[in-house]
């Protein structure tokens, strides 16, 4: 049963897409054919001409997000085999996904501004990092916990330090998990479109709030151009993050 609604939703999703795809290739497509009439590269060229701006900045926005995110999540794990379960810090991390999202960024701009900050980049990180971290996290919790600890006791008996253990052993060896936590973070900033506007206040365009925008315009074609530029990005970066291959730790041995 799983199997049929996974392939379901995969094959309605690679029809959306395919239908933008072939909408932003038309020129003139009119109901009710199937196929446009006639096709170009019109609609590419004049959208990569005006979205080069909001293309940088989400994709160095995201890399930005992604990175703070899996590092926040190894940060939490570390800490948590020293005390235990951190309860606190996961009821917060939840709260981002459980609250309505627009009434929760309302009262995170009103404590924002509050402190004398100006809405722009930072902001806009922040506002990416509370949705991103979670699902980085949760991505990460379970190749973390399963990760034979045998490994890393050999190492510190041979008289590795606790950093060279982490840096040496766990993590070169969970670089396939690592990159896949990094892509669903990175895939979660890209899509952020309240976020991006309450806190940055219109002043951080991204293909996701001129997506949007276009999509209020006259011309589809353009839209579709755009929606094509917003899906490949992350889709390419999860093809990037399985290809990681898995990692081999570095011999615990003092030279």
């Amino acid at each position: 049963m799983i199997r049929v609604l996974l392939g379901t939703v995969t094959a309605v999703s690679l029809l959306a897409f395919a239908v933008i795809a072939v909408q932003s290739l038309a020129r003139s497509w009119f109901f009710p054919s199937l196929l446009p009439a006639r096709w170009g590269l019109e609609s590419w060229q004049q959208a990569l001409s005006g979205l080069g701006g909001a293309f940088s900045n989400s994709l160095w926005l995201a890399v930005l997000v992604a990175t703070l995110a899996v590092m926040l999540s190894v940060a939490v794990f570390e800490r948590e085999r020293e005390v235990g379960r951190l309860r606190g810090f996961v009821v917060c991390l939840y709260l981002p996904l459980l609250l309505p999202q627009a009434s929760f960024l309302f009262g995170f701009q009103v404590g924002w501004l509050s402190l004398g900050a100006d809405p722009g980049w930072v902001g806009v990180v922040i506002g990416h990092l509370l949705f991103a971290l979670p699902y980085a996290w949760l991505t990460l919790a379970g190749p973390w916990a399963r990760f034979d600890v045998r490994l890393e006791q050999a190492a510190r008996l041979l008289g590795r330090s606790r950093l060279e253990v982490l840096i040496g052993i766990r993590l070169r060896l969970m670089l396939r998990p690592l990159a896949i936590s990094w892509a669903v973070a990175f895939a979660v900033s890209i899509a952020q479109y309240v976020p991006t506007v309450v806190l940055g206040g219109g002043r951080v365009p991204t293909l996701t709030t001129e997506t949007l925008a276009l999509a209020t315009g006259a011309d589809p074609r353009l839209t579709a151009v755009a929606a094509c530029l917003q899906a490949c990005l992350p889709l390419l970066i999860f093809l990037l993050a399985r290809a990681v291959p898995a990692g081999r730790a570095l011999a615990p041995i003092r030279g």
